[in-house]
């Protein structure tokens, strides 16, 4: 499975550059990969990409 790079950097949370929104620096990430897919979860909620 390929590398994935998570951030939270300046107030947004970013998976290999795509915005999942807005999140503090002291937010919970978790970042789930599993053969049927990954999913990003902040502060206990699912994120999908930011539109736009």
């Amino acid at each position: 499975m390929a590398n994935h790079r998570v951030e939270v950097k300046g107030g947004k949370v970013t998976v290999d550059g795509v915005s999942f929104g807005e999140a503090s620096e002291s937010s919970t990430v978790r970042y789930l990969v599993t053969p049927s897919g990954a999913k990003l979860f902040v502060d206990g909620q699912l994120r999908n990409a930011a539109a736009g």
